[in-house]
């Protein structure tokens, strides 16, 4: 639902799919030879329902592209970006380069802010959790770093 939600409001997207998430993305994880393939997916079930409880396309367009990371592992993202010769599969891998720290930030914020064990229940603290976190983060951030550079570069082994 949020891809059709992003959809619905006219904004593109790109991100990473799980190997258990959509069918074509696990059918590229295990192809040797697409690196971009364009599909339709469709809302089925509860979701469907949902999506017209809540006025989203049920049918959204979206391309999967395969990229090759310099380790060797395989990553398949989604997008809405779907011209082929405008954007080239070796963009997509320079894009999730790019995104790489942002993902690993949002995952020490979330292991941080502990999701499911909030201080209260309203929406005023579950905001103060968060912003309260987010302002240890950052002063730990400039800690860390002013006590890195005091740090000697390389103990030398004997």
């Amino acid at each position: 639902m949020f891809l059709a939600s992003l959809s619905k409001i006219g904004r593109h997207f790109t991100g990473r799919c799980s190997k258990k998430s959509f069918k074509a993305a696990r059918n590229m994880f295990k192809q040797q030879v697409t690196n971009s393939n364009i599909v339709t997916l469709k809302a089925e079930g509860t979701v469907n329902k949902k999506c017209q409880e809540l006025g989203l396309p049920e049918k959204i367009t979206v391309r999967f592209v395969k990229v090759r990371l310099s380790t060797g592992e395989i990553e398949v993202l989604v997008t809405s970006l779907l011209d082929e010769k405008k954007y080239l599969a070796l963009v997509f891998k320079e894009l999730y380069n790019l995104r790489w720290g942002v993902e690993c930030f949002f995952c020490v914020i979330k292991e941080r802010v502990k999701i499911d064990n909030f201080t209260g229940k309203t929406v005023i603290s579950v905001k103060q959790d968060f912003f309260a976190t987010m302002f240890i983060t950052g002063l730990e951030s400039l800690l860390t770093k002013a006590a890195d550079s005091q740090l000697v570069p390389e103990i030398q082994p004997e």
